[in-house]
């Protein structure tokens, strides 16, 4: 339950920022908001926003009449980090419990963020025969229809009728709509606001889709029976699934949960509540992970994320350890390791599957002394490889040694076209990563193999015949079997003196 621990006090350190300034009213509802897509996909992405200007009687009005749709406007999608909450509270946004739920928290769809996927260009080019989009059900306008729409009016947010006028308008701009879509070729958020004189009102500032907010909160906050919550051990008489935070935590994965061992949809959520304040504090949490502004180490599909675990109130630590967004993160940690000993760190591997998130690695309660080793170990390899270490901005740290050991097995892995063998190179990645952070000895008998049969090689391969600066690469390459192998073996000679 470490990780859990971590992160619910993550959560509270952000909850207390955020919420210093705020009215009754959204301190609510703070700690549930999310941004539409993370700061990882607006930094890389660079998306855009097309805005659908409802025309209303008042916006002020609950529920809402809708006259049609005044105009549609784009632009380009900037998160400012500075008021990153202001944001949140703009878009009101919070992802549904499933993918394939029929309602949504807010009128924001964001469906067309991977707009190199098939399922989104087919979704683009329905616009171009919108007239047929209630028979099609991969259409957009189908979509935005029984994802979003549809229960805003059934649940009270717009007048009856509304969403019949809404959709009539959304076939008569369908060729307006396929042309932003079609021409940007980037990631979009389709956002539903009402139309002022002064502009465009987002869905957080229309009371009548803040009250659909908390109706549809208040729902799933109370989705599940009386139960002991696994997170604080309290006693609560209406509970939620922790699988709606944790998207790894579902019923297929009984593990995770202590105490589910049952492939039972219904006893998995029986053995995984969580009371209201959890269910806020954690959301807050994986919130604030997903905003950070760079991973921790990104390799292809892959991101390491750490969550620090103070031993006290982390109140102290809020103005400098959660206070800013800075966009070298690395250094944050590297820091506190260096002034504080009584941080544990988590540290977790995962990969984006779908709405899913499937996790690879999940480290707990490392110990500060570890990491500060293992960066003393580091550093000295990397001054025995000058040429080597130029590809390090700064100081060497522990990401940069973890970064290139996974570099280092995706590149031999690169040799193998069988895909189930190119699975074992990552594995075992992450199992020397894992011993590396858990103070055993690695066996290194498996990358001697590997480095002893794969360079005689290298030069004859066509896979690196294929890459344009095949030289440098091959270069990288050897260095970096170099310094890995280096490493490991003074990884492992400390840690047989101490045995």
């Amino acid at each position: 339950m470490g990780f859990l621990d971590a992160l619910y006090k993550l959560g509270k350190t952000a909850s207390l920022r955020d919420s210093a300034n705020a009215t009754p009213e959204w301190k609510e509802l703070d700690d549930f908001l999310m941004m539409p897509l993370s700061l990882r996909e607006e930094r890389y992405a660079n998306p855009f926003l097309v805005k659908i200007m409802l025309d209303v009687e008042d916006p002020m009005a609950k529920p809402l009449k809708v006259k049609g749709i005044k105009n549609i406007e784009t632009a380009w999608f900037k998160i400012d980090r500075k008021s990153l909450q202001a944001s949140r509270r703009q878009y009101l946004y919070k992802a549904p419990a499933s993918a394939n739920a029929p309602w949504s928290y807010s009128p924001v769809y964001t469906g067309l963020k991977n707009f190199n996927s098939k399922e989104i260009k087919d979704q683009i080019n329905s616009l171009l025969k919108s007239e047929d989009w209630s028979k099609n059900k991969k259409s957009l306008l189908y979509k935005i229809h029984n994802k979003i729409l549809r229960d805003l009016e059934e649940a009270g947010a717009l007048a009856k009728g509304s969403v019949d006028i809404i959709m009539k308008q959304l076939v008569q701009h369908s060729h307006t709509l396929y042309n932003l879509c079609a021409n940007k070729q980037r990631p979009c958020l389709i956002v539903f606001g009402c139309a002022t004189p002064f502009g465009f009102l987002f869905p957080g500032e229309v009371p009548a889709f803040v009250s659909y907010f908390k109706q549809k909160l208040e729902e799933r906050l109370t989705s599940n029976k009386a139960a002991n919550c696994i997170c604080c051990g309290k006693f609560t008489n209406q509970s939620a699934p922790l699988s709606d935070i944790l998207k790894f935590s579902t019923f297929d994965k009984p593990g995770f949960a202590p105490g589910s061992f049952s492939q039972s949809k219904k006893a998995f959520a029986k053995a995984s509540p969580i009371c209201r304040d959890c269910y806020a504090k954690l959301s807050k949490a994986m919130e604030e992970l997903n905003c950070r502004s760079s991973s921790l180490c990104s390799i292809g599909n892959i991101t390491m994320d750490i969550v620090t675990e103070p031993p006290f109130s982390p109140t102290t630590i809020v103005s400098e350890f959660v206070g800013n967004i800075l966009p070298k993160e690395r250094n944050i940690y590297d820091r506190y390791t260096r002034k504080n000993d009584n941080l544990m760190f988590h540290i977790f591997f995962w990969e984006k599957n779908q709405d899913q998130i499937m996790v690879h690695l999940l480290i707990n309660d490392i110990h500060p002394s570890i990491m500060k080793k293992l960066q003393s170990l580091w550093e000295e390899t990397v001054n025995q490889f000058p040429l080597y270490s130029r590809n390090f901005h700064g100081k060497p740290n522990i990401y940069n040694a973890v970064t290139t050991i996974m570099e280092l097995y995706m590149a031999l892995a690169g040799f193998e076209s069988d895909k189930e063998k190119q699975k074992s190179y990552l594995n075992k990645s992450l199992e020397i990563i894992k011993n590396l952070l858990q103070e055993e000895v690695i066996d290194t008998t498996d990358l001697i193999n590997k480095i002893v049969c794969f360079l005689p090689n290298i030069y004859s391969s066509d896979y690196w015949r294929s890459l344009h600066y095949a030289g440098e690469e091959l270069l990288t390459l050897k260095n970096r079997m170099m310094i890995v192998w280096e490493f490991l073996e003074k990884v492992n000679q400390s840690r047989r003196c101490i045995l």
